[in-house]
C-alpha cells in the first residue's frame, strides 16, 4: 500500500518562497502549514496528496499534530489556501495544487526508481502441513483472501487501534501500518497490540515482532523463553537417574510428564 520510496526532500524555490504571492496570501504561522503541507504530500502513499493511505485522509486532529498547530490556525490557513489556489480539499485528502508543476520531475525520477527496485521474483508456494499447536511451514498470517474488506479500510482499522492504544499518527507510521495491513489481518494486529500492552511496551517495532513470531509459530501462540544459563542442555534419554526412579520412571517418558 505504502510507496517503497517516498521522497526524501522536496523542490523549494527560494525566490519565489520568500518574495513570491504565498508572504502576501498567508501571515508566518499559515505559512508553515503551507510548508508542512508540502512536507507531508512529499511523504504521502500518494505523492501530493496528504492523506495515511489512497481514499483515506488525515483527520483534522491528525494534521494539527503532525504540524503541531491549534485547530483554528489550521482551519484558517486551509480557507486561505484554497482560495489561493494552492490546495484542494476532496474525500481523498488535502491535494496540493502545483504539486506536479514543481516536483514532477523529482517525483517522476523517483517512480522509475521504485519500478526497478520492485521487479522481484514472487514469494515461493509453501505447504502448510499440521504441527500439533496450531503451527506450520506456511505464512499463517489469518484468513485475507475471503474477506471482502477493502485494503484502505483495513489501514483504517489499524490507524484506529493504533492511535486509541499507542500514539499519534505519522507518516511514517502510516507507511508502516499499511505494511502491516498487507501482511496480516486487522484481528492479528490489534491482538498484538493487547499483548504488547499487557508487557507495558508502546512500541511498533516490538509489536511486529510479536506478529513475526505468531507468522512462524501460530496465532497467538506464547514466546518460546530462552532457558537459562548452563540449563539449556538436557540430558541424553536413556537410563533414568535417581530422582525419575523415585517419580515412578516408564521408558520414553520427558522430563515433567506425569508418571
Amino acid at each position: 500500500m505504502s510507496p517503497a520510496h517516498p521522497l526524501r526532500w522536496l523542490k523549494l524555490y527560494g525566490p519565489e518562497t520568500i518574495h513570491g504571492t504565498t508572504t502576501k496570501e498567508l501571515d508566518p504561522s499559515e505559512r508553515w502549514c503551507w510548508i508542512g503541507f508540502l512536507c507531508l504530500a512529499s511523504m504521502s502513499p500518494v505523492p501530493g496528496t496528504i492523506c495515511v493511505a489512497k481514499s483515506l485522509p488525515y483527520t483534522t486532529k491528525q494534521l494539527c499534530q503532525l504540524l503541531d498547530v491549534p485547530p483554528t490556525l489550521l482551519k484558517r490557513a486551509i480557507v486561505k489556501m484554497t482560495a489561493a489556489d494552492k490546495v484542494s480539499v476532496s474525500s481523498e485528502g488535502v491535494h496540493i495544487t502545483n504539486w506536479s508543476h514543481y516536483q514532477g520531475d523529482y517525483v517522476r525520477k523517483q517512480n522509475e526508481r521504485a519500478r526497478v527496485s520492485n521487479v522481484t521474483a514472487p514469494d515461493a508456494v509453501t505447504d502448510v502441513t499440521d504441527r500439533g499447536r496450531g503451527r506450520g511451514r506456511g505464512r499463517g498470517r489469518g484468513d485475507r483472501s475471503s474477506s471482502s474488506t477493502a485494503p484502505d479500510a483495513r489501514i483504517a482499522e489499524l490507524v484506529r487501534v493504533y492511535e486509541a492504544n499507542i500514539g499519534a499518527i505519522t507518516p511514517l507510521v502510516a507507511q508502516e501500518l499499511g505494511d502491516i495491513a498487507d501482511d496480516y489481518a486487522a484481528e492479528w494486529f490489534e491482538a498484538a497490540v493487547r499483548e504488547a500492552l499487557a508487557n507495558n511496551v508502546r512500541s511498533l517495532k516490538y509489536i511486529k515482532a510479536i506478529l513475526e513470531r505468531w507468522s512462524r509459530d501460530g496465532f497467538k501462540a506464547p514466546l518460546r523463553r530462552k532457558p537459562a544459563s548452563g540449563a539449556g542442555v538436557q540430558p541424553a534419554r536413556g537410563l533414568p537417574n535417581a530422582q525419575e526412579l523415585e517419580k515412578g520412571w516408564t521408558p520414553g517418558a520427558q522430563e515433567g510428564d506425569s508418571p
